[in-house]
């Protein structure tokens, strides 16, 4: 995120032109585009969960923008395209993550201290990946938001991890977002509802703190 702010130009280069870059590929070969895209493309106006319809507005930093228009060049390019909007994902996905970093830091003696009044919708990447398979399987071309169910900030997350496994949550001290130091600016509130999911029949993302359980356990069902 930071690193975009600092290097829009690669940003923009890969995350819209590369973007654009493989619809016009697949369109060549005749086949279907899967971009993954970001709750991070939405500008965090709202207080309630963004349908797939609600308008983005601008995203308030140079990744989201970037992203942002990945998918419209996408969408200008060929009608067969799966644009999957995810979020606030956590699992074993081969680097760390926020869950990871909060549980390896839960033991030190100095706080955690994480934003409180940032919302978002936590997903387990085991869930994603399943939703993502169950979708691209039918013909329902279009935009659709695919992310755990519910809404929470990073200090709630924080805390039902630690709680979850076995760790003291005390730990974590709540902070206002404007004490974050951080170079790229957040949108205060990115919570997803899977809308079109829903329509289609075709929903299979559990709500976070479900999955958020079933990770910790060990268990992908």
């Amino acid at each position: 995120m930071d690193q975009a702010e600092r290097e829009p130009e690669a940003a923009f280069a890969l995350n819209a032109a590369g973007a654009h870059n493989a619809a016009l590929a697949a369109t060549e070969a005749g086949i279907t585009v899967v971009q993954i895209s970001t709750d991070y493309v939405l500008d965090g106006s709202r207080r309630s969960p963004y349908r797939e319809y609600h308008a983005s507005g601008t995203p308030p930093n140079v990744y989201g923008c970037s992203k942002l228009e990945g998918e419209q060049l996408v969408r200008a390019t060929t009608p067969r395209h799966f644009i999957v909007r995810v979020a606030a994902l956590f699992g074993d996905g081969g680097r760390p993550d926020f869950l990871a970093w909060v549980l390896a830091s839960a033991d030190r003696a100095a706080p955690l201290r994480i934003v409180a009044d940032r919302f978002v919708s936590p997903t387990w990447i085991v869930d994603l990946s399943r939703q993502l398979v169950a979708l691209i399987r039918t013909p329902y071309f279009g935009t659709y938001h695919a992310a755990g169910a519910g809404v929470a900030s990073w200090y709630e997350l924080a805390r039902s991890a630690l709680l979850l496994a076995g760790k003291d949550p005390e730990g974590v001290v709540p902070i206002p977002d404007a004490e974050l130091v951080s170079v790229a600016r957040r949108a205060p509130y990115t919570c997803l509802e899977n809308h079109l999911l829903e329509l289609r029949g075709l929903h299979l993302l559990r709500p976070w703190r479900e999955a958020l359980a079933a990770h910790l356990a060990g268990k992908p069902r």
